[in-house]
Parts: structure tokens; sequence; C-alpha cells
């Protein structure tokens, strides 16, 4: 491929984590064979982008180029823009404003923003940050920073430079940079009794001295996108305090730490570079939802919380993010004990866990003293008001742009869509093939019934409940397609889950979080035989009564 990478600076003028993540981008896309052309944002002119049509744009920090050239760019070229902080805001901080969402009078670029083929997010709390924003816009979560083979050996190493070996007290960041919060570290280390060393200069000395330091302290007075110092001292194996509006902090693999880590991003940092072509969309005629377009996402909470914070992060980030997120709770005995502090740090119990959950922007919450197993969240689906409905099992995390792959698919083969298909091979469940992201396909592929995400209309709901389910312990998922297919004519389909993107998918830990000890058939209650016998049971129930499947048509 040919790129053209724009930015502000690069590495040769000023060393920031901005220029050095573009710098590391810049030469692996050139390892794999691409061609990238750098310029400087304030020497970009029309006639250089012309001559060079075929090129594909990258755009990193921007704030010298020029508005004719940005207009240009977003009317006629393929470009994508990797964001390091949040230029889409006249103060370029969006902590200045509650939960990060500034007033749109406050917001800038918001065009060249969602005319973008995708806007690259360093971080989870980045990209949602972004999203919230600019809901509009394309934005996709790198989930990592940047780091050259060279640099991560330097931080594999102990002690690199052979000149010390060890630095009494915690490392503090000594820097002018007022909201990088220098005096708010050293507040905490002379609070809790630490001693401290205020480091600054070349990176490699730094790296040296954070070693064999106690720990890192680090409270930054601004949104961190990411914080490639905090991720590097988890990379040296420190124990660090710091405030938690930086992004690393928020990721899963932040738990990890020394070796562990730093392959983790060597090996997360090759799979960015492999797939950074996927980030330029094939086809650029976004549609802009209108209001009957809306979809209300629904949650189940039972016996695994642990999910859920990171469901609710990917409904926000979806390019087609959900007008509403409810959440529907099933009644459990072991919910507290299964909190037990455990998933969110201060909380005991279900009441102080829900009030968090309110906090994370969830509209509507069914707490119920009943346990109604498979079909309550299919009830609350009745009172939404949207013309769509998104319905998600407990283990299931969606792509990015798995709502704008079900809008489309919906326009093209109206019906009921999942992320997990199932075409039945008998009358019975067992033998079945499965289609989705356990089995990727590239085009929209009719299936007998789906699960683990449901996407559908909401008037679907009306035929579920035309006739009373005949168990309510199991199938729901086969009771949908069957109702709908025999009241409404209605098919189920699976959207394109391509190998290459996940961004497209319905689930993205179906097998990491579907497969635990809590899974209904995987379960101590009920046996894996019984499972798939009242599965069987349903299946008869429906064939008896005018279910047509695939292989008979």
């Amino acid at each position: 491929m040919k790129y053209i990478f724009i930015a502000d600076f690069f590495i040769d003028n000023f060393i920031g984590g901005g220029e050095l993540c573009n710098d590391v981008l810049i030469k692996q896309l050139q390892n794999k064979n691409n061609e990238v052309i750098k310029i400087y944002s304030h020497e970009v002119t029309e006639e250089f982008l012309s001559s060079l049509s075929e090129y594909k744009i990258i755009v990193a920090n921007f704030i010298n180029l020029s508005e004719k050239c940005k207009k240009y760019i977003l009317d006629n070229r393929q470009y994508v823009i990797y964001e390091h902080d949040h230029k889409y805001l006249k103060t370029r901080d969006p902590s200045l404003f509650d939960d990060y969402k500034a007033p749109h009078h406050m917001i800038i670029n918001e065009e060249f923003y969602n005319k973008a083929d995708s806007v690259i997010a360093q971080s989870n709390l980045h990209g949602s940050v972004i999203q919230k924003n600019l809901p509009k816009a394309n934005v996709v979560v790198a989930g990592v920073s940047l780091w050259s083979d060279e640099q991560l050996d330097f931080l594999k190493q102990r002690n690199p430079l052979g000149s010390q070996t060890y630095v009494d007290g915690w490392f503090v960041l000594d820097s002018k940079i007022i909201h990088k919060g220098t005096e708010k570290s050293v507040e905490w280390c002379k609070k809790n009794g630490k001693k401290y060393h205020l480091n600054s200069g070349k990176w490699e000395d730094i790296i040296e001295t954070m070693k064999w330091s106690d720990g890192f302290v680090f409270f930054p007075q601004t949104l961190e996108t990411m914080s490639r110092i905090v991720v590097e001292a988890r990379m040296c194996g420190l124990k660090v305090v710091c405030s938690k509006n930086i992004g690393a902090v928020h990721e899963d693999w932040f738990k990890l730490k020394g070796e562990e880590l730093i392959e983790y991003h060597r090996n997360k940092r090759d799979e960015f570079v492999n797939k950074f072509n996927s980030f330029f969309l094939q086809n650029k005629d976004f549609e802009v939802l209108e209001e009957t377009e809306d979809v209300t996402a629904i949650l189940t909470l039972y016996k695994r919380p642990q999910n859920l914070i990171e469901q609710v992060i990917a409904l926000k980030n979806q390019t087609k993010p959900p007008k509403e997120i409810w959440l529907w709770i099933n009644d459990n005995d072991s919910l507290d004990d299964r909190l037990g502090g455990k998933f969110k740090e201060g909380c005991y119990y279900k009441e102080d866990y829900i009030k968090e959950l309110e906090k994370l922007g969830i509209d509507r919450i069914f707490d119920n003293n009943h346990n109604w197993k498979f079909y309550g969240r299919f009830a609350a689906g009745l009172l939404a008001d949207t013309k769509y409905i998104a319905i998600y099992d407990d283990d299931t995390i969606p792509g990015s742009r798995w709502h704008e792959n079900c809008l489309k698919s919906i326009k093209e083969k109206p019906g009921i869509y999942g992320t997990a298909g199932v075409i039945l091979q008998s009358e019975r469940y067992n033998p079945h093939l499965r289609v989705g992201w356990p089995n990727p396909n590239n085009k929209i592929e009719e299936v007998d019934l789906c699960g683990h995400g449901w996407f559908f209309e909401r008037d679907c709901l009306n035929y579920l409940w035309r006739e009373k389910p005949v168990t309510w312990d199991n199938g729901e998922d086969i009771a949908l397609s069957f109702m709908c297919q025999k009241h409404g004519k209605i098919k189920t389909y699976i959207p394109p889950h391509p190998k290459d993107d996940k961004s497209w998918w319905g689930s993205l830990k179906g097998m990491e979080l579907g497969t635990d000890e809590v899974a209904t058939s995987n379960n101590k209650v009920i046996s894996h035989e019984r499972f798939f016998s009242e599965r069987d049971f349903v299946v008869k129930h429906c064939l008896d009564n005018g279910w047509r499947l695939l292989k008979d048509a």
C-alpha cells in the first residue's frame, strides 16, 4: 500500500508520546513493504495531494493543516485520523466538561472527523470520549500504544546501561507541564511517607532509573488518552499509583506487568499494523441514522457481573451507538457473594453495584426479585420506542461496527440478525452447523436460529408472544426464529463476520467468556445432557407446530 503521513511534527523535531507512536507506525508500515511519504501539515497543498492521488492518507496531529486542504481531503480522498488527543475540541481537553461531554459549540473539525474512514483512538477510554462528543464518527480503538522492537528489548533488560542497581524511593516524573501533575504526585509521596525522586531527561535514562525504583506515582490533571510512561512503569514491573483519568488503567491488559506485558504489546503492535489497511473503508457513503433507525440495547446481569463494564464501553464505542442502554437484572441469590468487592472496588452489595452502573450511563435498569431466565429481556424490549432492538447475552462483547453491520444488512435482507447462527441438520438440536463468530462468513447467511446477540425490528417481538413458550427454561433463541417465521414470515440471518476485521463481529470474546463455570450449557445445576435434551424438546415442539428448516426448503 501507499500512504501519505501528515503530522505537525515528527520525532526529529519534538519527542512526545504522539510523535513516538507515529514514528513506530511509519517504520512498521515500511517494514511491511508499504510506501510511506511523510509531510508536515503546514507544507500540505492541494497540488501535492492531487499529484499522489493513489495514496491513502494518514492524518496525525493536524493543527497546522489548512482548512482548504482539510476540505479537499474529506471530499476526495480515503483517510484515517490517528488521534492522539482531542483536536475536535477548542480546548483539546475534555476533562473540563462533565462526563467528558463538551457542549456542541465547543466542537471543531466536526465534518473532518465524521467523514474520515476511521478515527483511531488510543484506548477504550479515549475512544468512548471521542464517540460521546462525535457520535457520527467511525471510531475504532487501537487498544495499545506503539514501541519499536529496540525500545521493547531495552525495557526488558535489567540494568540496561549498567550504571546503577538501585534507586531509593518512588519515581516521580519531573515535568514542567502543569497538567502532568508533578506537584500532586509529590504531595501523595509526602502524605504517605514515601521517599521519592524527581526525574526527567532522555527516555533511556528515565527508563533505567525507573527500573530500580520502588514504584511510580502519576497524577495527571487532564485525561491521558493512554499514557506511555504508565505502561512503561508496568513493563518495568513497578507498582503504579495513579489517577483514573488514564486510558491504560482501564484496559484488560493493565493487570499484566514485566516481560508478559512487553510481549503482549509487541504482538498487539504487529496485529495493529497488519490490519491497518482495514481502517480504510471500501465504501465511504455513510448513512446518517434517521430518528426512526435508533436502537435500544438491552444487556443482562445474572452471574457474570464482571463483563458488564466492558459491554457498556463496547456499546458506547459503536459507530452507530444505541439511543439508550437498558439493563435487565435477574434475581440471583449469589449475586452479592459474586460481587463481594471483587469486580468493582468498593461495591459489596447489589444495591451499591446498581448505583455504580447508573454512573456508567445505563439509561434504564430492571431490578427483578425473580429469575425470569432467558425470556425476561425480550419482554423488556416491548417497552422500547425505537425501531430496532439489540439484545446481548452476558458473555457477548460486540465489535465497534456491529450495529452498523446489522443496519446495513437488515436493509438488504429484512429479518432477525444474530452473531452466532445455527443450521440444524436433523429434527434435533445436535448435530448442527454454526455461522458467525464461531465460523466467520463473508456475506449474509440465512440460518435456522441465532443467539449470543440479536438485532431486529421491535415489531418482531409481537410475534414471539403470540403463543406461550413450551418451556421457560430453555430455547428462547429457537422460539424467536420459529414464531417470527410462523406468524410474520420473517427469516433469520447472520450478517458478515469477515475473518480479517472483527470490528464487524457481534461477539469478540465468545469462546473466552462463554465457557466458564456459570455457562448454562456447562454448569453444575443443569447437566450438559439435560440442557441439550431440553433444546431437542423445544426443536421438536416447533417442528410439530409449523417450523420449516433450511434443510427442508
